[in-house]
């Protein structure tokens, strides 16, 4: 099962995976950016990660809610960017 995954890209273009989003905001000490890559969150987890970034609450509800359209945010100190997921069904007869 996939999991959620998080990584620092440093300021000299290398980029890391990191154990946790609380991990990867710290690591924004040494510069660069940061990505996470969150699989089927809770909303505790969204919240707590609300909380850590400043995320406004209505983007942790857009989250959450199954008939958002994809769409990117730009904030003042974080881009918000949420896809839909995309699966491939084939039937074999």
């Amino acid at each position: 099962m996939p999991e959620s995954k998080f990584y620092h890209f440093s300021p000299k273009g290398m980029f890391y995976s990191v154990s946790s989003a609380e991990d990867a905001v710290t690591s924004l000490e040494e510069g660069g950016y940061i990505w996470l890559d969150y699989y089927c969150p809770a909303k505790e987890d969204l919240n707590k990660l609300a909380e850590l970034l400043g995320i406004h609450p209505l983007s942790v509800e857009d989250c959450l809610d199954t008939s958002q359209v994809p769409k990117i945010e730009h904030f003042p100190n974080n881009t918000f960017i949420i896809f839909n997921s995309y699966s491939h069904l084939r039937f074999v007869r």
